[in-house]
């Protein structure tokens, strides 16, 4: 039986994702479930054969849970630990971003080599090797001479900011964000992308029209590069939160990874596991309904 043309691109186009189809459905759908059933029963290894021993829990099937809000006090410590810093990393992350990508969008000597440099992070390192890099670097400050000045010592910093009068409040917020001006650096790659892409999009016409007004530089960014990037500023804003939230140097991540594996709680890391999925679906749900609220204002 001949297949028409459309009946041939429909079985080439089911043939395509087949092996990713199946591959989700045996190494990711499956371990998904499956975490879910452990989160509500006890696991352990049986010391005999080596397998893993599965019981009812004692108290009721949401005792982990329960467990996890109630006693545990050091995962509700972490959550504080992470969500704090993303207050301020996020908006640093993103005028970093803003301010190179305008930057970049220019024509100048050398812009090519300089996009290389600033996205060449995301190309060359994971977040494991991120984490290495910046504890090898944390390690060789600390060794060093009391009296020597490094780029990660902010302590000194903080002592004139504090001498000219600054709240202490302001003078913690200011050396947390200089002590991470690595990590903002090399977490900004992909927005500046996304911003240039946003930047560069904008006819060129608009300008050109600031230009005959006599507007300024300043005056040409507010009124036509900024209300026109919005959209782009909510797609970094929602990837810099799903990055921060899943990325290696996640203090959270890695308790929750501890006690699956270090510890061996199959059952009670699994459900540490779906706790923090559903937070950060609540994050996620409630940053896209603002951004849907905000370019159906501005943008449409």
């Amino acid at each position: 039986m001949k297949l028409s043309y459309e009946k041939k691109r429909i079985l080439a186009g089911w043939l395509f994702v087949l092996p990713w189809i199946i591959g989700a459905a045996f190494f990711f759908l499956w371990p998904l479930v499956t975490t879910i059933y452990y989160s509500f029963v006890q696991v352990s290894i049986n010391t005999g054969s080596g397998g893993l021993l599965i019981r009812p829990l004692p108290s009721g099937v949401f005792e982990n849970y329960i467990y996890a809000f109630t006693k545990d006090t050091n995962y509700l410590w972490y959550y504080q630990n992470v969500l704090a810093p993303m207050l301020y990393s996020i908006p640093a992350i993103l005028v970093f971003s803003l301010f190179i990508a305008n930057i970049l969008s220019k024509p100048f000597h050398g812009r090519v080599f300089m996009r290389a440099v600033f996205f060449l992070p995301v190309i060359i390192t994971s977040g494991v090797v991120v984490s290495i890099m910046k504890n090898n670097l944390s390690t060789t400050s600390l060794v060093e001479a009391a009296g020597s000045m490094n780029i990660f010592d902010t302590g000194q910093i903080m002592d004139f900011l504090f001498n000219m009068g600054l709240p202490q409040t302001i003078v913690d917020f200011l050396g947390a964000l200089i002590g991470n001006i690595m990590d903002l650096v090399w977490k900004s790659g992909v927005q500046i992308l996304i911003f240039m892409a946003g930047i560069m999009a904008i006819p060129p016409s608009y300008y050109e029209v600031c230009a005959v007004e006599g507007a300024t530089a300043w005056e040409c960014f507010w009124k036509v590069t900024f209300p026109l990037i919005i959209p782009h500023i909510m797609i970094n804003l929602i990837y810099s939160m799903v990055e921060m939230l899943s990325s290696y140097d996640n203090q959270l991540m890695k308790y929750i990874i501890d006690t699956i594996f270090t510890n061996v709680k199959f059952s009670y890391g699994s459900a540490l596991a779906w706790i923090y999925f559903v937070v950060i679906s609540a994050f996620i749900g409630l940053l896209l309904w603002i951004v849907s609220r905000i370019n159906k204002k501005y943008v449409s």
